[in-house]
């Protein structure tokens, strides 16, 4: 397999689902009663089941005074046209 290999999965499939991959790892999150959950982190190579993963908070945005309540909720996903042809960018 190409270590070098980057790229971004969008699943709008009801639950909305990312998955970044670099070389061999993988990355998941998805969008869980309006919680991005970290589902998955592989360092083979390897994607996980649907349906398998963690329901904890890949994130949590706050200041001094705590953590910033509210849910997230997908809207749309499009990727975004780089002219050098270096790079990718995903836009939600």
């Amino acid at each position: 397999m190409d270590t070098s290999h980057t790229e971004v999965v969008i699943s709008e499939t009801p639950p909305p689902e990312v998955r970044y991959t670099s070389g061999l790892c993988t990355y998941t999150e998805k969008l869980h009663n309006g919680v991005w959950a970290a589902r998955s982190w592989n360092p083979s190579g390897h994607i996980e089941f649907p349906g398998v993963g963690s329901t904890e908070s890949a994130f949590i945005l706050g200041n001094a005074d705590g953590p910033w309540g509210g849910e997230w909720q997908w809207v749309s996903s499009t990727e975004l046209d780089d002219d050098s042809g270096s790079s990718r960018h995903a836009d939600d």
